[in-house]
């Protein structure tokens, strides 16, 4: 089975769809944001293989923090992990999420223009993040509001 998730930057939650070989698409509910997720105003999404499991990582431009699910059977998605300031994830208006593999190690890279920083989350065990880098921009560095 093939899914496609979608969100709205200036909405709220992600919806899941079955994407059939034809292109049609059927809709498989999604998850809805709350007050314990980062799921709105959704700025940028990556799926990641990790430990033969799926995981959706969203980031949220206007509540600063990463939501990460895990893809079930028939395209659900359940929580893993919820990353932002109050996990200690320093990021404003995060902007954009890429997926790099290095050596077998799966990272998330989060950039935020608010902050102008790029932050390095290693993917771990059943989906958890840790932040393991930041940089903050400078002279030397030159990706201001990324």
């Amino acid at each position: 089975m093939s899914y496609l998730f979608a969100a709205r930057p200036q909405g709220s939650g992600i919806a899941a769809f079955e994407l059939a070989a034809s292109g049609a698409l059927t809709p498989r509910g999604g998850v809805a944001d709350s007050a314990a997720a980062y799921a709105g105003g959704i700025t940028g999404m990556v799926s990641v293989e990790a430990g033969g499991r799926t995981f959706l990582y969203a980031g949220s431009g206007t509540e600063n923090g990463v939501a990460g699910y895990e893809v079930t059977a028939g395209g659900a998605l359940r929580s893993v992990v919820q990353m932002g300031p109050a996990q200690g994830l320093p990021v404003q208006g995060l902007s954009a999420l890429r997926v790099v593999q290095i050596e077998g190690q799966t990272f998330l890279i989060v950039a935020a223009q608010g902050s102008s920083s790029l932050s390095v989350l290693a993917v771990g065990a059943g989906g958890a993040l840790t932040l393991v880098d930041q940089v903050i921009d400078d002279l030397g560095t030159r990706f201001q509001a990324v």
